[in-house]
């Protein structure tokens, strides 16, 4: 895994984008997001893992980025900025 550089944004593909699906399923692995919800910990990772096939910013990880930034708080914009 890499450092995760802003700005990166739903729609957008590639290895940079894989590089942040791999950041958020460690995150979801060691229970850092969703700490209390193991159920929507396993059903998020199975989503994501399709879109990090795809290496494809969707929806699971605009709303995993979301998650993120709200457990830190920080605006849930669901892109990846400063």
């Amino acid at each position: 895994m890499q450092l995760i550089f802003a700005t990166i944004k739903p729609g957008e593909d590639g290895p940079i984008v894989a590089n942040l699906q791999d950041a958020l399923q460690l995150l979801l692995d060691r229970g850092v997001l969703l700490p209390n919800e193991e159920g929507a910990r396993r059903k998020a990772s199975a989503a994501l893992e399709q879109e990090r096939a795809d290496q494809i910013f969707s929806d699971v990880t605009r709303k995993l980025v979301g998650i993120f930034q709200e457990e830190q708080r920080i605006e849930a914009s669901g892109v990846v900025d400063e």
